[in-house]
């Protein structure tokens, strides 16, 4: 006697559930399968933070988690938002939303302890082993981004120091080690 409908509905509404399906199994079993929201990222809100998706879902509004190992996005400014909102669509600059997505899908993402969106002409980003990268404006994402994952390989397959990666200094981007 239970609608299936009604259920699908209600567990959509949660914030971490991205599809739901219910199904009857009989005599008398009712299988429920989830399709769950992965946080991949934090940002700092009205002294708390917000979990979002990689399609820019807030899955939380809370405290800071420890042990989160999440990047931190800076440089977002917001008004009056709930869990299940999409930022996304709250977003003026939509290559903000090409940068998390296109980081998210080629892995760089993991790699980022924070993102900072302050200066549209200079967007900053610290990897987790402590490279900065000066990313530049937000033009030609998914190239500056993909050629950001090739240079990071690099640097890892040659063993480089490297300090610094610049891409917002022409079209050619320079790494910066200890050596100069």
């Amino acid at each position: 006697k239970i609608s299936r409908k009604k259920g699908k509905e209600n567990l959509e509404r949660l914030p971490y559930i991205k599809n739901a399906e219910i199904k009857r199994k009989l005599p008398k079993e009712i299988v429920i399968e989830i399709d769950e929201r992965q946080e991949i990222a934090i940002i700092p809100y009205i002294g708390s933070f917000l979990y979002i998706d990689e399609e820019g879902y807030i899955l939380a509004i809370e405290e800071q988690r420890e042990k989160v190992k999440l990047p931190k996005i800076f440089g977002l400014k917001f008004e009056s938002l709930e869990a299940g909102n999409n930022l996304f669509d709250l977003l003026e600059d939509q290559n903000i939303k090409e940068f998390i997505i296109y980081s998210e899908g080629s892995d760089l993402m993991e790699l980022m302890k924070y993102i900072n969106f302050a200066d549209n002409n200079n967007i900053m980003v610290e990897l987790k082993d402590g490279i900065k990268v000066a990313f530049g404006p937000l033009d030609n994402v998914k190239y500056k981004l993909s050629f950001l994952n090739k240079i990071l390989d690099d640097i890892e397959k040659k063993d480089i120091n490297a300090k610094q990666i610049l891409l917002n200094k022409g079209d050619n981007p320079i790494v910066v080690t200890d050596d100069r």
